[in-house]
């Protein structure tokens, strides 16, 4: 599954959790910064991708949607 996801995404990702699994299980999780949406539905549109994006540099950075 991670093999099909963004670079950027994975990379943000993957510096978050403590290994694939977990981004894997948050990537397949509704979330609250995309309104209750699964992030993989979500980066089906580049739009998608820049808010699953943001949202894992935010956290990232200590903010929690």
């Amino acid at each position: 599954m991670l093999s099909r996801v963004d670079s950027v995404i994975l990379e943000t990702g993957r510096e978050l959790f403590d290994d694939s699994l977990g981004l894997a299980l948050w990537l397949s999780s509704p979330a609250r910064g995309l309104g209750g949406k699964v992030p993989l539905d979500a980066m089906r549109t580049e739009q998608g991708r820049k808010k699953v994006a943001n949202i894992l540099r935010a956290v990232a950075h200590g903010v929690f949607l």
